[in-house]
């Protein structure tokens, strides 16, 4: 018998090839590196900001939030604990906190980044080390910081900064970059 058409089979193969071949290349033309949004980016930083209040409060200890900025690598935000050196009593130094059950550092997606971290009028990542802090104290308060953050897009950057609410304990987010105060 001589067969003329395509069966029901082979047209079935055959759009199944397509369909494949056509999700790999869309996800590859369309994919952005944009998808992370702002709003994700302060979540977490608010997060380390409650778990880093939560345990300055419970174990009466000083405790402090570590801005890391390097340009080859991408910015992050650790939470450290002050603890007393066993030398000089007088002397704290600061330890990385380790968790089985929380995130103590978060690592900014690769299109953020930290412009700049203020205390009063003073920019602290200006050092060559590019590290600021944001200590909490004892009893919860958190140190009245302006951060300063670039969203890098393909041919565009977006600016925007979040200032801290001392006594709320929480970061803020405002479009563009607010001027530090006194």
């Amino acid at each position: 018998m001589n067969q003329k058409a395509f069966t029901l089979i082979e047209i079935m193969v055959v759009m199944v090839v397509i369909g494949f071949m056509a999700t790999i290349i869309s996800t590859r033309f369309f994919k952005r590196k944009d998808n992370i949004k702002i709003g994700a980016v302060i979540g977490q930083f608010n997060n380390m900001l409650t778990i880093a209040r939560q345990e300055a409060v419970f174990n009466e200890k000083m405790y402090r939030l570590l801005f890391k900025s390097e340009k080859e690598l991408p910015d992050s935000v650790t939470i450290q604990v002050m603890e007393i050196d066993s030398e000089n009593k007088n002397k704290l130094i600061p330890e990385k906190v380790y968790s089985e059950y929380l995130n103590t550092q978060y690592i900014l997606p690769e299109n953020f980044k930290i412009e700049s971290v203020y205390l009063n009028k003073d920019d602290l990542l200006a050092d060559k080390k590019r590290e600021a802090f944001c200590y909490i104290s004892k009893d919860g308060l958190v140190q009245n910081i302006l951060i300063h953050i670039v969203k890098i897009n393909e041919d565009q950057k977006v600016k925007y900064s979040f200032k801290v609410e001392p006594f709320i304990g929480e970061f803020q987010l405002v479009e563009g970059f607010l001027k530090p105060e006194k």
